[in-house]
């Protein structure tokens, strides 16, 4: 989960700056796919979630055969690519059957910010 969420927001970023500097108009399309997902777990969560081989407990499964994000990008400012990667990230989990946010840090019942550590060591 932190990688696909950490990819997208480095993508918007990168997107973000070849626009401003090559002067391409928007809007732009983002998609993401994933195949196979039928039956499979989800995993790579942030800190304080626990993975599948941990617990059963909280373990989700795709029911779709395959899952295909897709994002009309307006703009590039401000936090466009955070908002972008995190909305992708739900929309994934959503799939999978949970609407925890995963790749956001979970510390004493609270919901944090993306696990930038967990992401950067992988």
């Amino acid at each position: 989960m932190l990688t696909i969420v950490g990819r997208v927001w480095a993508a918007c970023h990168v997107h973000a700056a070849l626009a401003e500097s090559l002067n391409i108009p928007g809007p732009s399309e983002l998609t993401v796919g994933l195949r196979g997902t039928g039956g499979a777990i989800l995993g790579g969560f942030a800190k304080g979630w626990l993975e599948p081989q941990q617990s059963i407990r909280g373990v989700t499964i795709c029911h779709e055969q395959n899952v295909l994000v897709r994002r009309e990008v307006m703009g590039h400012g401000g936090d466009s690519a955070r908002e972008i990667a995190f909305s992708v990230g739900r929309q994934i989990e959503n799939a999978f059957g949970s609407t925890g946010q995963r790749f956001r840090i979970w510390h004493d019942n609270t919901l944090g910010d993306f696990d930038k550590k967990r992401y950067s060591s992988r």
